[in-house]
């Protein structure tokens, strides 16, 4: 838009102390996110994409109290800042680049929320239909012996880009980027990120090994420069509410985190929670920058959750949230404590199987901050259970 902008570039799997150190050895990056504050305290709902991106949209958690689809409607409907924006008067893009994310992005849920989820879809719209086919099309070709590639390109692939996630979607930027009318716009994107699997220029690299995970951060603090930089060129930087997130962080143990200035208390260390509450893959990457701001990024020690966003979106469009988020504005928060909810469950039932709390009470990165509460959430109710440790 010319006037109003709240734009939203979501990084799936981008664990929050990947970027901290990028900032540790690359300190002069700060000037290339003018107005951003970066939040390493942040904490998502849930550990995995079909569970966070609800929460970064609507601000509610699935607590088993329905089915998981009943959830979502309600959510959708009756919560969802795609939705209040649109009752604004804004429009809703949702661009969704990220196709093992798909099933994330419902038709039958967004239809009548985003504007080009209708039957005039702009140019960049979902995947849905045709690219899905030459992403199929694609994976056949580079598997087909090569005396057959020549026909399977010529059929499906001649008038498809063959770049990466990120290149095709730094490709679309620049060319159908532009200013429209005054109408206030709402435009969310969602990158592959840090989620595997991770490839550069071909090679394949093991995404638990961590020099691999610092050469797809660079890659995607570019990405991050490049869209700064596109718009401002297109004029809309300033005056915009720009959020760069993650959904959820990586699987790793407490060892396997780069602290950094973060590094655990002195003192008697303290008992690991353990892979089980999946709490590395709970940091996501959450960036801001409200409408205004100025000056190189900036670090705040306050602590965040992805439930915050929504809140956030809504501040800033002047839309009262009442009281029906547990969530709250990052332009409201302060740095003081706060008990901050993560709700984890077996890797292997994430789907199905009970949703254990947690209590987090510090800074997220230390095992210390992370009390199970003893909740275990099963469909239509919640049992508690003694500590097994």
């Amino acid at each position: 838009s010319s006037d109003t902008n709240i734009i939203m570039l979501v990084l799936d799997g981008f664990q929050t102390d990947a970027f901290n150190e990028y900032l540790e050895s690359n300190p002069a990056f700060k000037a290339n996110l003018p107005g951003f504050t970066y939040y390493p305290d942040a904490l998502a709902a849930s550990y995995y994409s079909s569970r966070s991106i609800p929460v970064i949209f609507t601000g509610q958690v699935y607590d088993m109290t329905t089915s998981f689809s009943e959830y979502l409607r309600d959510a959708y409907a009756h919560y969802s800042m795609p939705a209040l924006l649109k009752q604004a008067g804004y429009y809703v893009g949702v661009y969704n680049y990220f196709s093992l994310a798909q099933s994330c992005f419902h038709p039958n849920l967004l239809q009548g929320i985003a504007d080009n989820y209708s039957e005039e879809e702009e140019t960049r719209a979902p995947y849905y239909g045709h690219e899905i086919r030459r992403i199929l099309a694609t994976s056949l070709f580079r598997v087909l012996p090569h005396a057959a590639k020549g026909a399977a390109y010529n059929r499906w692939l001649l008038e498809t880009p063959l770049e990466q996630d990120r290149d095709l979607f730094i490709h679309g930027l620049q060319t159908y980027g532009r200013v429209g009318p005054a109408q206030p716009r709402f435009n969310y994107y969602h990158l592959q990120g840090l989620h595997q699997p991770h490839v550069i220029d071909g090679e394949v690299l093991d995404w638990q090994d961590r020099e691999s995970i610092r050469r797809m951060t660079g890659l995607l603090c570019e990405v991050m420069d490049r869209f700064v930089k596109r718009l401002q060129s297109l004029g809309v930087y300033n005056d915009a509410a720009v959020f760069i997130l993650a959904d959820h962080g990586l699987i790793w143990a407490s060892d396997q985190v780069h602290y950094g200035r973060f590094g655990e208390p002195s003192g008697p260390a303290p008992a690991s929670v353990g892979i089980f509450a999946k709490k590395p893959r709970a940091l996501p990457l959450v960036l801001f920058k409200p409408p205004g701001a100025g000056g190189d990024l900036v670090v705040s020690n306050m602590p965040v959750s992805l439930k915050d966003i929504t809140p956030t979106v809504l501040d800033v469009a002047g839309i009262d949230p009442g009281d029906r988020y547990e969530g709250a504005s990052l332009l409201r928060l302060g740095e003081e404590p706060r008990v901050r909810r993560f709700f984890s469950s077996e890797y292997q039932k994430r789907g199905s199987g009970p949703i254990y709390e947690y209590a987090v009470t510090g800074f997220a990165w230390h095992d210390d901050a992370w009390k199970y509460t003893g909740n275990v959430y099963e469909r239509n109710r919640v049992r508690r259970t003694p500590f097994d440790t």
